[in-house]
């Protein structure tokens, strides 16, 4: 049954109730579109799922080549205040296992980050992924409040340390309740990773305090 699969399970399973909210193809059903504020919040998710490299959520040409997943978050749809206007879900770590594959993928997230213009191109794919899955018409602005929104990302990235990230995998690790859990979840994340994602973001120029664009 259920109950003993996830008992023997390699994976944690984290409910928590997201009412009143649509997937991003859903947004056309509900008269709703991507508004200024949720793009924002979509760049400031970008660097931080550079941290655990999930590429099963918004496309990014050379860091993440694949076409996006439009069920990876949840848009509130009734007018409410939220803390956050979005919901991010499925969390999934993917960290490269071989050395070139890692140090293609740091290399790619630095020359992404190495300037507007670099951003900018990359980000074009994202924003085609966002109009084609949400099935509305963008509004105007959209475009830099993505590259804004990751700006802010890369600023809040900067911020931490092995630490913090010490104690967030230490709190995930705490809520499994199997060996196999707990094996698979040091397997898959790597702290080491993580750390360079990190120094990255603190010597690229959108964490200077002025930002030529």
């Amino acid at each position: 049954n259920t109950l003993g699969y996830l008992q023997q399970s390699k994976q944690l399973l984290l409910m928590e109730a997201g009412t009143h909210r649509v997937t991003l193809d859903k947004l056309a059903e509900s008269n709703k579109t991507i508004s200024i504020d949720i793009a924002f919040e979509l760049g400031v998710l970008i660097p931080f799922d550079m941290i655990i490299a999930n590429g099963d959520r918004l496309p990014l040409k050379s860091v993440w080549d694949r076409p996006g997943n439009a069920h990876n978050f949840l848009f509130p749809i009734d007018g409410k205040d939220y803390d956050s206007a979005l919901l991010a879900i499925d969390q999934v770590c993917t960290h490269p296992r071989n050395e070139r594959l890692l140090d293609s993928y740091l290399a790619a997230i630095a020359d992404t980050l190495s300037s507007t213009e670099s951003l900018r191109s990359a980000l074009k794919v994202t924003i085609a992924f966002l109009g084609r899955a949400s099935n509305t018409e963008l509004l105007p602005g959209i475009e830099e409040a993505l590259l804004a929104g990751v700006r802010e990302g890369v600023q809040r990235v900067a911020r931490l340390d092995r630490e913090d990230l010490a104690a967030v995998i230490n709190q995930v690790s705490d809520m499994g309740s199997t060996d196999a859990w707990r094996e698979n979840l040091h397997d898959n994340i790597n702290l080491d990773i993580m750390c360079d994602v990190i120094d990255i973001c603190q010597k690229c120029p959108f964490n200077a305090v002025s930002i030529e664009c």
